[in-house]
């Protein structure tokens, strides 16, 4: 039996900040069914979270901010050791005239990439889980905005 290469799943969670928000922290703490992993990751929101195809976990998490451009995205073992972090690059605003993007679904585009759609028209962003580093410090994640018209490329 073959497995799914990227499973959309809802185990884990974040855990709550208090007070306005110009004072919450950068990191927000982890949780997996409830309970504290002992982790903090950047961001305020999950956006989307996947278990793959090699018992990894794929974590995309925003900030909760209008305007936001970023993305953060993270490959867990799966004990919720991090393997792999990146924050998106910024989205080129000139491609959607400068409104924000909130990312509305997703696509497999194949066993390594995963396409996050926009919940209107492009641009959407491409997630490529690598199976090892390409260098002995880059990371197994790469993140790229495409804004064609072309969702099934």
């Amino acid at each position: 039996m073959q497995s799914v290469p990227f499973a959309e799943i809802d185990g884990f969670a974040l855990g709550q900040h208090a007070g306005p928000y110009p004072t919450w922290p950068l990191r927000t703490p982890l949780l997996k069914g409830g309970v504290p992993t002992g982790k903090n990751v950047r961001g305020y929101h999950l956006t989307f979270q996947f278990r793959l195809a090699r018992d990894e976990y794929l974590l995309i998490l925003d900030w909760d901010c209008p305007f936001e451009e970023y993305y953060e995205v993270y490959l867990l073992s799966e004990t919720g050791a991090v393997l792999s972090h990146l924050t998106t690059p910024p989205m080129n605003p000139l491609s959607v005239g400068g409104a924000p993007t909130l990312l509305c679904s997703w696509q497999v585009v194949n066993e390594h990439k995963l396409r996050l759609l926009s919940c209107d028209a492009p641009p959407h962003l491409d997630i490529t889980v690598r199976e090892r580093r390409p260098w002995r410090f880059g990371s197994r994640l790469a993140a790229v905005w495409d804004d064609t018209l072309d969702r099934n490329r």
